[in-house]
């Protein structure tokens, strides 16, 4: 589920912070709008 809206996410305007991807993430529309994803998966540095 997180991975669908990162991806529509993208689509829309951009990845603003993904160094925690995927347990956390800071998303962006085209006007600036920002959201944060999160998820219960550790950061990649951690796996």
């Amino acid at each position: 589920m997180a991975e669908q809206r990162i991806a529509a996410a993208v689509t829309a305007g951009g990845i603003v912070d993904d160094s925690q991807a995927p347990s956390y993430t800071v998303i962006a529309d085209q006007d600036g709008n920002k959201a944060c994803v999160c998820t219960t998966l550790p950061p990649v540095q951690e796996r």
